[in-house]
């Protein structure tokens, strides 16, 4: 990480400005990624867990669909196919 900023940098005012390397975006972008898979896959074993299909529950995970909700609409009484049309 390089810092700009200092008298040599021509900073006015206290003024920083901080770098990432290239290899450090890359690995947060990996980190990112990473996260996001981890995230999609909880994501999708609770909503098998709820009775959808591995189809609805992969389109469920990946949307912002509100698993609590998913969760109350089934405790509700509504079909899985009556909720998955709410929750999308």
């Amino acid at each position: 990480m390089k810092i700009l900023g200092g008298a040599q940098d021509g900073a006015a005012n206290g003024v920083y400005l901080c770098m990432a390397s290239p290899a450090q975006e890359s690995r947060s972008a990996l980190l990112l990624d990473e996260a996001h898979d981890d995230v999609f896959r909880w994501r999708l074993e609770q909503f098998l867990e709820l009775g959808f299909s591995t189809e609805e529950a992969a389109t469920l995970a990946e949307s912002e669909a509100d698993l609590a909700q998913a969760r109350t609409v089934l405790g509700g009484g509504c079909t899985l196919a009556v909720a998955f049309r709410i929750l999308l």
